[in-house]
């Protein structure tokens, strides 16, 4: 691969352009003859997609704030200035407070990039330009980006799916082309899984099984993905089926033993080096959970026993405050929010557990807490022999693993279904008790009230 393509050197007038607008009411706004500066050759189609763009400011900024991972005390939270930062602390019905939502703007902007190259790919093929062998991964690159942006927005700004009533539900809006004068409404929520899910079956057949590097998706990614949709829709033989394909290729797992845990940053930088990442991309910290204000949740840190490697290097205490130092982006301001090999593994436990495979599930959970204890000790008892259990000992491992990944606020919705799982998390904030209750349509982030006032869309009620 050119290795000036990598280090993002965009030259093209349109992406330049398109990179300089990173807010959407701009993003919206955008009136361009895109006639006369679509690139018409496959390197700089490919160079839109390994722009640092597409791996960074992923959707999960919102979903990080309003989960139950930490707390911030009375003092912390006056200091707050960024809006969704401090109403979406406490799930209030006014967010944004008349401002643009981060979340909803880099997702869409990376879905523009997708079709945009899409769209390019397209006309390289009308044109009879299509005997490079490479066209086919790039479109595989922009249907996964594409698939999964829509994937994180359905998270924040859609309900969670619920089979009999998805077609009823309100979705996404779906934008598949990269000409923006086309007014696309909001789809129902059947529409918009329909089309992650498309997005990333074509990617998972175009994408190489390897890539040089884990900021530019292969095909072990698109199976990981298809398997994190799959456990969140609750369709657990399809789940466990991708894990099982994603597994077969992906890497083996990082050892703790090996992590210097006393260290201030212990992972690589963007999971580079980080033996067990299989796609990696962050988002920059909510300004609610910086390491000025951040506490663990207090609960969630108990729960580590004491030689679980994880939590020497996961956390540290500084000032008193148990603050989150284990990123596997490699950065104290960078959520990690990329897949692992240890997520695979835990959805396929999930997975096995709910159908009923108790041995496979415990082996899988054995796999991966021999490499999280300390190897001087013997790991935990899993118990395999109920399936109530076994179910509860995997989710609160995912919890432990997963903590600050952009994963709980998933969890949490889709938990919200069952009783026997559903969480209701609370706040405390100058004597005044908040909570997110199972039903709350607080589960739904509103969308941005700038959005509404370009699109006219339908708001997320309150």
């Amino acid at each position: 691969m050119n290795s000036k393509l990598y280090m993002y050197r965009l030259s093209i007038p349109m992406m330049v352009a398109l990179l300089a607008t990173s807010c959407m009411k701009e993003f919206l706004d955008i009136k361009r003859d895109k006639s006369q500066v679509v690139p018409d050759r496959i390197e700089d189609l490919e160079a839109i997609l390994l722009h640092s763009n597409m791996n960074s400011f992923t959707s999960h900024q919102l979903g990080e704030t309003g989960a139950d991972d930490y707390f911030v005390s009375d003092a912390q939270w006056q200091t707050i200035s960024n809006p969704s930062s401090k109403n979406g602390y406490i799930w209030a019905d006014d967010v944004f407070s008349g401002m643009t939502s981060q979340d909803w703007n880099r997702g869409y902007e990376k879905i523009l990039y997708a079709n945009f190259v899409m769209d390019g790919l397209q006309k390289l093929v009308e044109n009879n330009r299509d005997s490079d062998s490479s066209i086919d991964r790039v479109r595989g690159m922009a249907h996964f980006y594409r698939g999964t942006n829509y994937f994180f927005l359905a998270q924040l700004f859609a309900p969670q799916y619920v089979e009999d009533a998805a077609s009823q539900m309100q979705g996404l809006p779906l934008r598949t082309t990269s000409n923006i004068n086309i007014e696309v409404p909001r789809s129902n929520l059947l529409h918009t899984y329909e089309l992650i899910e498309s997005d990333l079956k074509k990617a998972s057949v175009l994408l190489p099984k390897n890539t040089q590097f884990k900021t530019i998706p292969n095909s072990t990614a698109a199976y990981a993905m298809l398997a994190i949709l799959k456990l969140q829709r609750g369709e657990y033989e399809e789940g466990k089926k991708y894990a099982d394909t994603a597994l077969f290729s992906a890497p083996p797992l990082l050892n703790f033993n090996e992590v210097n845990y006393d260290a201030a940053v212990p992972f690589p930088s963007h999971g580079l080096e980080n033996d067990e990442v299989i796609f990696s991309s962050n988002v920059s910290v909510p300004v609610s959970l910086s390491s000025s204000r951040i506490n663990v949740d207090t609960l969630l840190l108990k729960a580590y026993d004491e030689n679980d490697l994880r939590k020497k290097a996961y956390f540290t205490v500084n000032a008193g405050r148990t603050i989150f130092k284990g990123s596997y982006a490699g950065s104290n301001s960078l959520i990690f929010t990329g897949i692992t090999s240890a997520e695979l593994l835990l959805i396929r436990a999930e997975c096995n557990a709910r159908l009923n495979n108790l041995a496979q599930a415990a082996k899988d959970l054995e796999e991966l807490l021999k490499n999280r204890y300390a190897n001087t000790v013997q790991i935990p008892h899993i118990p395999d022999n109920s399936k109530g259990e076994l179910l509860k000992f995997v989710l609160l491992e995912r919890r432990k693993e997963l903590v600050f990944r952009g994963r709980r606020w998933q969890d949490l919705r889709r938990f919200a279904q069952e009783l026997a799982l559903s969480v209701t998390p609370r706040r405390k904030i100058e004597n005044v008790i908040y909570e997110l209750k199972p039903g709350d349509l607080k589960w739904v982030w509103p969308i941005p009230p700038d959005v509404i006032q370009i699109s006219g869309f339908e708001q997320n009620p309150r």
